[in-house]
């Protein structure tokens, strides 16, 4: 179903439904939508190992945050170094500081590398604390507008 990423479900196998495969080289990831606005405190993302069938560790991440789903903040990437490199099989997590500035209702995974060919992800959970009506949502930085193209020069001719 749609709910993989959030199902409650930190697996140790792979499953043809318990997680989703991010290979090295894409930049597309979830947006997580929140029913009320939320503060975000950090995430944690849960992967699954299974090194026989070429699905490796989280590499990094980067994610972006928005009060409305239109204006995003900037990218915020984070990376991750193993002492052990490839983990054992199994299941695993890490927990990313991920403080945002204001009360949000989207947070957007727009990247997730694997440390080599594929990772699995079985789950991403946010943690932070509901806002109250006394603090209303603070809107992200619009984003730079894209610059226009060059002047037209006319040149006389004698």
């Amino acid at each position: 179903g749609l709910d993989v990423l959030n199902n409650g479900w930190r697996g140790n196998f792979i499953t043809p439904t318990n997680g989703v495969a991010f290979s090295v080289g894409e930049n597309w990831g979830p947006v997580l939508v929140f029913k009320t606005p939320v503060r975000v405190t950090s995430l944690e993302i849960s992967y699954i190992v299974k090194n026989t069938w070429s699905k490796y560790s989280v590499g990094h991440v980067t994610l972006q945050y928005s009060s409305d789903g239109r204006l995003w903040s900037p990218p915020k990437a984070t990376s991750f170094t193993y002492t052990e490199t490839p983990q054992t099989d199994g299941g695993y997590s890490h927990n990313i500081a991920y403080p945002t500035p204001s009360c949000v209702r989207y947070v957007r995974v727009t990247e997730i590398g694997a440390t080599d060919h594929q990772v699995v992800i079985s789950e991403v959970e946010v943690k932070g604390y509901q806002c109250t009506q006394a603090e209303p949502p603070v809107q992200p930085p619009l984003p730079i507008p894209p610059r226009g193209p060059p002047p037209l020069r006319s040149t006389a001719i004698d």
